[in-house]
């Protein structure tokens, strides 16, 4: 068999070029491609890292934040018991007020009436007192026109009136 030389070494060139071109392209690969690919790839899991710490951080808040409204809703509704109980007491109280007022302003007109009729007896026993003790003296002058006589007229009069004169 004949062997071509010349072929040979021609494939052979090409063999040994395409494994030169081929290391080289390996070689480039290795210090430029893959650096650079690794570094897309850690700033990727870095970036996915963050994202998950976020997420997380964001359920944790949403988390805390659910809490606080339940919290909050709980204590909103714990006031409005309280202000609702404080309206009733503060209703009942004006009412108790009222009523008591009212009660009082009935009291106070029965006792300005009862005052009213007890001054108008009063005034009419110190009239009759008065009339009385005049048409008594004047009934009794002629009878005790001595001087001892009217002297003890006198004082019974003074004697008679004394409680009237004091509650003037």
């Amino acid at each position: 068999m004949l062997i071509n030389w010349d072929f040979l070494l021609e494939v052979l060139f090409d063999l040994t070029l395409f494994f030169l071109l081929v290391i080289v392209f390996y070689k480039v690969f290795m210090q430029y491609i893959l650096p650079f690919l690794y570094h897309q790839i850690l700033d990727i899991k870095k970036h996915q890292k963050e994202v998950k710490n976020k997420i997380q951080l964001l359920d944790a808040s949403q988390i805390r934040l659910e809490s606080q409204i339940v919290d909050q809703k709980e204590g909103f509704d714990l006031l409005d018991e309280k202000v609702k109980f404080w309206h009733k007491s503060i209703y009942q109280n004006n009412k108790k007020f009222i009523q008591k007022h009212c009660e009082l302003i009935e009291k106070i007109k029965a006792k300005r009436i009862n005052q009213k009729e007890h001054f108008c007896l009063f005034k009419l026993e110190k009239n009759v007192i008065v009339q009385s003790i005049d048409q008594t003296y004047d009934s009794l002058s002629p009878i005790n026109c001595k001087p001892r006589g009217r002297e003890l007229l006198t004082e019974l009069i003074d004697i008679i009136t004394q409680p009237y004169l004091k509650v003037k």
